[in-house]
């Protein structure tokens, strides 16, 4: 029974002592930080006419939420890099 005392005794002293603890508690000057990945993508393919030979100098673009344009190399292959997330239409 002693201990059982001593606990609520115990319990009874840091509810009173400590208070609670929440959001509302941290000061209003706190720098609030919010991390958020930025990130960026590529498109890359080749190009190639019904017979499956390359089509070298065709140019490319990529229309969505920015737009991006290049031109296929000899091999028929494109790429474009640091493209921005989003649904695009390759033409």
């Amino acid at each position: 029974m002693k201990t059982l005392v001593r606990i609520l005794a115990a319990v009874a002293i840091a509810a009173l002592t400590v208070g609670p603890v929440s959001a509302a508690t941290v000061s209003s000057d706190a720098t609030a930080i919010v991390a958020q990945a930025v990130s960026t993508g590529s498109v890359s393919g080749t190009f190639s006419d019904t017979s499956g030979s390359p089509v070298a100098s065709a140019a490319v673009k990529i229309t969505g939420p920015s737009t991006y344009a290049t031109t296929t190399d000899s091999k028929g292959a494109f790429s474009i890099s640091d493209v921005k997330p989003g649904i695009y239409v390759v033409t």
